[in-house]
């Protein structure tokens, strides 16, 4: 039986054993960092690292290497989400439409100040976990500027963040910046083999997730190798006319528009790479080459990297107020273009 992405956290997987050892060594040496900015692409397991690293500071029995022991009532607080001494910063859900907000707005930094200066209830370590960490808005970010600098006690800070760069660099300078790589990929897929069961890609699945084992976990779980080839299918119809775009959009709506534009946006990169060489060295979709191949086939790579900057401009409207239903359709009725 394939394992769960959740059961699959419950343990720390061999690429993050450096990344700790390393910050075990510092902690050792009492130079553990107040500010840690935890980094590294979508699906490395960065939150899985905050989060041991969290209950490891708060466990009263550290095991061996520094890992939490798990039956503590610091750890099962902390597990719980209820300890007293270790508060999480996300972006809230907005209560007038029931979407998460875009921002980490700035009362949410000054709960973070407040929380940080208040003594601990189990007299060690003060956790606050900001993900993703990218989100702080302007305002925000400057506020905690102080903290990050000058934290009181025993007050730990992790950033959590996919894109780093987004940070204002005075936050960025406050920081211990860790990098969680991508794995290896040979003993990568070895490793996950093991854990999504017989009959599961692992290597096709850790290939469309860039490498990230923990978003080709979620993207089995997600059904996503269905859902890819269906939404081809589609394209194809589209391409030949046997399809109204309109009509697709709204199929496609029902996956996700940010989901269905990054895939569109991936498979025009494929295209390109396709005409540009007779044998690309590297394509987001190795299965699906001659479907692709098909699809671009007659087309001018010009036009191939307008609708690319189309669907990217769309995909960051996405992030905004924009109609998504709208978004999908134009991005599909201009693919009429590429294939005439």
């Amino acid at each position: 039986m394939a394992a769960t992405a959740q059961q699959a956290l419950t343990e720390l997987p061999p690429w993050l054993h450096r990344p700790w050892e390393r910050l075990q060594a510092a902690k050792a040496a009492g130079r553990l960092p107040h500010a840690l900015l935890i980094c590294g692409r979508e699906g490395v397991g960065k939150n899985l690292f905050a989060s041991v690293l969290a209950r490891a500071l708060l466990c009263r029995d550290p095991g061996q290497f520094g890992l939490p022991c798990g039956r503590c009532e610091g750890c099962v607080l902390t597990e719980a989400g209820t300890h007293p001494d270790v508060q999480v910063c996300e972006p809230e859900v907005d209560a007038k439409t029931d979407r998460e907000k875009s921002v980490i707005g700035i009362d949410q930094v000054r709960a973070i100040t407040d929380f940080v200066g208040l003594k601990p209830h189990y007299g060690g370590y003060k956790v606050v976990m900001i993900r993703p960490a990218e989100r702080l808005n302007p305002y925000a970010a400057n506020s905690l500027l102080k903290t990050l600098e000058e934290p009181p006690g025993m007050a730990v800070l992790m950033l959590v963040s996919a894109h780093p760069g987004m940070l204002p660099a005075t936050i960025r300078s406050r920081c211990q910046r860790l990098l969680i790589g991508v794995p290896d990929r040979r003993a990568t897929v070895s490793w996950l083999s093991s854990r999504l069961g017989s009959g599961t890609d692992a290597a096709l699945l850790l290939d469309l997730a860039g490498g990230a084992p923990f978003a080709a976990f979620a993207m089995q779980e997600q059904g996503i190798l269905a859902r890819r080839r269906q939404m081809l299918d589609d394209l194809q119809a589209v391409a030949k006319g046997r399809a109204d775009p309109v009509e697709i959009a709204e199929q496609w709506l029902k996956f996700g528009a940010k989901e269905s534009l990054y895939w569109l946006y991936v498979w025009l990169v494929d295209m390109v790479r396709l005409q540009a060489a007779d044998e690309p060295p590297i394509l987001n979709n190795p299965d699906q080459r001659d479907r692709l191949a098909g699809l671009s086939a007659g087309a001018d790579i010009r036009r191939l990297l307008g609708r690319m900057d189309q669907v990217l401009n769309a995909m960051r409207a996405g992030e905004g107020q924009a109609n998504p239903q709208l978004l999908l359709e134009e991005a599909l009725i201009s693919w009429l273009e590429i294939a005439a």
